[in-house]
């Protein structure tokens, strides 16, 4: 009772703070402007945001094949940018009701994270900014979304825009905790300093594995994500000493991607867990688990990365046990 009390609180307090920001043009929260100046200048009313938005999504919607998931952008249009959504205020939902806006709010974000350079992604999302105060509510999945293009301007707007200091008058004083406190300023971030900073804090490692969870939607390649999360990983590894902590981090997450469907994600795991094979040792059990991943879903066109991640292990574990010929051959296919 009491945490739900917090929550309500906090809650009314941002949706104080979000009406003083809508009478305040100095203090119009804004992806598409480059300062609230040019926000409050524009003095674009509802109907101007959500014209913007809907022009947003057309445009993502078109995308085309850059896209992997342009084709999931439709469904939007009956939902988040539908005229039944256009006047309604999320502090005025009942519980469920903000919890299956919050799950569309997710599935929205985790959809444009693949295309967040895109023109037409900050024009969709400043619907969502304006209408729904994502970056109060949702701002872990707007980070986690902008994260894989922490070196962009892109990356600079989202994090103008998100209370990255917790607060108790936050509407989620616990959403970012205190993993991002640290940037002091919107800033594009280098991925050594995204390193340093999970090497030494163990929420940002979680932070960053949880993406592959939340952005990575079902047969969906999303090649920025795979790329990021690939670099970041490799470097974390040769930077950090791996604790046992980490290990209950980073494994989940990396047998998640090895059964996987998706074939970039599938051989990015392998890379992540080769390297990782030569950097701890592994019990019998982590070794055996592995191999029998790699064996029961590793596809033939993956062959080279699934054999390569195998011959790593053997090389650098004790007590691996013996691979039989007819799993060897279930790995290469047509390739044997």
């Amino acid at each position: 009772m009491a945490t739900s009390l917090a929550q309500q609180l906090g809650n009314l307090a941002a949706t104080s703070s979000g009406a003083r920001n809508q009478g305040n043009k100095a203090a119009i929260a804004s992806l598409v402007f480059a300062t609230s100046a040019e926000a409050a200048q524009a003095d674009l009313d509802t109907d101007g945001y959500f014209a913007l938005g809907v022009s947003g999504l057309a445009g993502l919607s078109a995308a085309g094949p850059s896209g992997s998931s342009s084709s999931s952008f439709e469904a939007f249009a009956t939902t988040l940018f539908s005229d039944a959504l256009k006047r309604t205020d999320r502090m005025l939902l009942n519980p469920d009701e903000a919890a299956s806006l919050d799950r569309l709010v997710e599935r929205f974000l985790a959809c444009v994270s693949p295309l967040f350079l895109h023109p037409a992604a900050f024009k969709a999302l400043e619907w969502l900014v304006h209408r729904f105060h994502i970056h109060e509510h949702n701002s872990a999945q707007l980070l986690r979304a902008a994260l894989p293009f922490h070196d962009s301007w892109q990356f600079v707007r989202v994090v103008r825009i998100l209370a990255l200091t917790p607060s108790p008058t936050s509407a989620s004083p616990s959403m970012l905790g205190t993993s991002w406190a640290w940037i002091k300023q919107p800033i594009a971030l280098d991925r050594a300093s995204l390193v340093r900073r999970a090497v030494n804090d163990k929420a940002m490692l979680g932070f960053v594995c949880e993406m592959i969870d939340k952005l990575l939607l079902p047969d969906a390649s999303n090649a920025a994500l795979c790329s990021f999360f690939s670099a970041f990983m490799v470097d974390y590894l040769n930077a950090a000493k791996i604790s046992d902590n980490a290990m209950r981090i980073i494994m989940p997450c990396l047998f998640a991607m090895a059964s996987t469907s998706i074939p970039n994600v599938q051989s990015t795991s392998y890379i992540i867990l080769a390297h990782l094979s030569n950097k701890v040792p592994f019990s019998q059990n982590v070794i055996v688990a592995m191999i029998d991943l790699i064996v029961s879903f590793a596809k033939p066109d993956l062959a080279k990365f699934a054999v390569c991640c195998l011959i790593s292990l053997y090389d650098s574990q004790d007590s691996c046990p013996n691979i039989s010929i007819k799993s060897l051959e279930s790995i290469l296919g047509d390739n044997s």
